[in-house]
């Protein structure tokens, strides 16, 4: 009788242990298929930030991460637009072009005068304007330009801050004028080169926001600027979810070398 009882015992405890070890089994593989759909948080200086759409440049494995795995080409900035600054658009999508081809301006982007100049990233491109095209921003000729969006403020200290936006990839692969832009740090200096003057400007601070906040493009400020790009690449689906939006103040004006020789 004893031996029986032992052994019923025993095999209680058994499958015990084994209930037991199924259960935390799946509690760890719940755990990992949360902790793998979560959003990654947002560091500030090694920290995590009480906020994560308002945050200061992130330095080390977090900037490669969103600085240098970056999936195939991708346009910038692709969305409708409005005719009037005051009533911003309602989306700011990413992804491939959708102005058809047959409706596409027969003439290249109109290319101004100015330069945009990011010395600590080693920018100096061309702001090429971006026409609308059937109430679409139209970046179909951009290339490895900066493209000025229309509607947004139309030169630097204008009512309305200039909005810029760029490539993080060029369609043949190499890293677009953009690609760096996450490495901005705070009062690096941005310059808007026009009419042989320089227009410094000092990076403020950086936001990253949901495709749909497209107010973001619209800052009613004279002395401000904004630069536009995307960031967050979505393997899973396949797209950005984030937009990467850095604003910068005017600081000071210089005369260029190609007004002092003129």
């Amino acid at each position: 009788m004893t031996l029986r009882r032992n052994g019923r015992l025993l095999w209680a405890l058994i499958f015990g242990a084994l209930a037991a070890a199924t259960g935390l089994t799946i509690f760890a593989l719940g755990w990992l298929l949360v902790t793998a759909l979560r959003p990654v948080p947002a560091y500030e200086n090694g920290r995590l930030s009480e906020s994560t759409t308002d945050l200061q440049p992130v330095s080390g494995a977090l900037t490669d991460v969103l600085t240098h795995s970056l999936p195939p080409p991708v346009v910038a900035i692709n969305t409708i637009a409005l005719p009037l600054a005051s009533e911003p658009v309602t989306q700011l999508a990413l992804g491939e072009d959708v102005v058809e081809t047959a409706i596409r301006p027969s003439q290249p982007v109109t290319s101004t005068a100015a330069q945009l100049i990011i010395p600590s990233l080693n920018v100096v491109q061309t702001i090429r304007t971006v026409p609308i095209v059937n109430e679409i921003w139209d970046i179909s000729q951009l290339g490895g330009d900066i493209g000025h969006l229309s509607t947004t403020g139309a030169a630097p200290l204008d009512a309305l801050a200039p909005a810029l936006v760029a490539h993080v990839t060029s369609q043949d692969g190499n890293p677009g004028p953009f690609y760096h832009l996450t490495e901005l740090q705070q009062n690096q200096e941005i310059i808007y080169r026009a009419n042989g003057v320089d227009y410094v400007y000092k990076v403020q601070r950086f936001r990253y926001v949901s495709p749909d906040q497209v107010d973001e493009l619209y800052w009613p400020n004279e002395k401000g600027l904004i630069l536009a790009t995307c960031t967050s690449w979505n393997y899973l689906g396949q797209a950005y979810d984030q937009r990467l939006i850095v604003r910068a103040v005017f600081s000071r004006l210089d005369t260029t070398d190609e007004e002092i020789n003129g």
